[in-house]
């Protein structure tokens, strides 16, 4: 599952244990940790990108290659982590 800090993500909930997870982060005065704290206690694989541009009131803008590097990686650390079971 990748996508923005939103309710969306609260679909992790039904994925089975180690599935992936890449929040779109947006970090400031206030960060909102709890899809990382849902994501650590179902035990899933969570990541978080730092957006290039955020704002409340305008488009989040994440450089394309960052997610997909930041998926990958995500992705390879959870097929160590299921073939080492």
């Amino acid at each position: 599952m990748i996508g923005p800090h939103g309710a969306g993500l609260a679909n992790m909930i039904v994925m089975k244990a180690h599935s992936v997870v890449v929040e779109f982060l947006v970090v400031g005065k206030d960060i909102n940790l709890c899809y990382l704290t849902m994501a650590v206690t179902l035990q899933h694989v969570y990541r978080a990108v730092v957006p290039l541009y955020a704002s409340q009131y305008q488009a989040m803008k994440v450089d394309p290659e960052t997610a997909a590097s930041t998926m990958n990686a995500a992705i390879r650390y959870r097929l160590q982590l299921v073939s080492s079971e």
